[in-house]
């Protein structure tokens, strides 16, 4: 196990040397990036620690202690270094709610290098955990035994310091190891990767949106879809108005349900899939919206939901054999399939051809590989 001086910054005096620290790094250094929180019943994580290695220092950010963040998300934004992360979305998702909360705008560091993914851009044998992926490439094992504990207590225990910087120490090896076995080609799509997912990270979803990603949205109605737009903006801001979690507002599985019936008491909520929970809480101002949701006409000029055509059987041989078109190309470039045959790339293409709009995968690094695909789909 590798030994390092762990710097524990809880005020602002500490937190403005590493500041400086970082301020001072040049484009061909890096900084290790973690975060630790919980988020079971609010829509907003709430953040426990950051945790960085710069060079052979480690630094574990008290965002409890630590009121105003503001210079410190500042000069992770303005940063030369590259920004390592390991499956880093909900870790940049976390940096983009400190932006907004500090900044009062959505930013995130220039260059941000997502070590997970470089593995699949060498290895095709789908996501890896940092346990394991230490152990193969490193020999080096870890524990992750505190992933459960209560992050939120103070103080920390020793144990839970010891995870939480082995989560980035063994970055910067782990990733020097991988980017001398990925061809030079491969990295550059890695990099367009790193670089797509920061920005899908940084859109914000719109109240007026949310339904688009509900699964099950597509074979609904025009007039079922109207509701359900109509109940999800509701749902997605009351959330974020009251720190919810959307689930414990109005059960996600439930959504599709309670627009294709009538509801009129807390037993047809019920049927209908709302938990609970939910129902405990909020059931009787589901009752209202779900009422409200009866007024309406359907919208004529609705936006179609993203997983339309996996809701439709007649398409089901197409996205097969596009999946399987899709996997034997990034087989063929030794890169995990994922990269390019997933649900969301795949029902994206085909929603963009019926719309006629370009695709993500048609604006994407990966198109220049996919000429086998250009011709393949026809949607009337």
């Amino acid at each position: 196990m590798k030994k390092v001086n762990i710097n524990y910054i809880d005020d602002q005096d500490s937190l403005y040397i590493l500041c400086q620290k970082i301020k001072s790094l040049s484009s061909n250094e890096y900084i290790a990036i973690d975060t630790e929180f919980e988020r079971i019943s609010s829509y907003y994580p709430i953040l426990s620690i950051i945790q960085l290695a710069i060079n052979d220092q480690a630094y574990i950010v008290d965002a409890i202690a630590l009121n105003n963040l503001k210079d410190f998300i500042i000069c992770l934004r303005d940063t030369k270094a590259s920004c390592l992360l390991f499956s880093g979305i909900e870790d940049m998702e976390i940096l983009v709610h400190l932006s907004v909360v500090h900044c009062g705008e959505r930013f995130l560091p220039n260059k941000l290098l997502d070590i997970q993914l470089l593995n699949m851009f060498y290895h095709s044998n789908g996501v890896v955990g940092l346990s394991k992926l230490l152990k193969q490439e490193l020999n080096i094992d870890i524990s992750k035994d505190q992933t459960l504990s209560n992050w939120l207590q103070r103080p920390l225990e020793l144990e839970q310091l010891n995870y939480a910087v082995n989560d980035v120490i063994y970055l910067y090896d782990l990733y020097h190891t991988l980017k001398q076995k990925v061809a030079s080609n491969n990295y550059i799509y890695f990099e367009c990767e790193c670089n797509n997912r920061k920005q899908e990270c940084l859109k914000e979803i719109s109240d007026d949106e949310a339904y688009l990603y509900i699964a099950g949205a597509g074979k609904l109605n025009t007039l079922e879809l109207t509701r359900l737009k109509y109940l999800c903006s509701l749902r997605q801001a009351y959330a974020k108005k009251h720190n919810i979690a959307l689930n414990w507002v109005i059960t996600t599985g439930a959504l599709v349900s309670l627009c294709t019936k009538r509801c009129y008491s807390i037993a047809d909520i019920a049927k209908a899939g709302v938990k609970h929970g939910a129902i405990k809480q909020n059931g009787n101002m589901i009752l209202q919206w779900l009422k409200q949701t009866y007024q309406l006409k359907p919208q004529q000029d609705i936006a179609l939901a993203y997983d339309l055509f996996y809701q439709k059987r007649e398409y089901a041989g197409v996205l097969h054999k596009l999946k399987a078109l899709l996997t034997h190309i990034a087989k063929k470039y030794e890169i995990d399939p994922s990269m390019f045959a997933s649900k969301k790339i795949i029902a994206d293409l085909m929603y963009s051809k019926y719309v006629k709009k370009q695709s993500y995968l048609e604006g994407s690094w990966q198109w220049p590989l996919c000429s086998e695909v250009a011709d393949f789909i026809k949607i009337d």
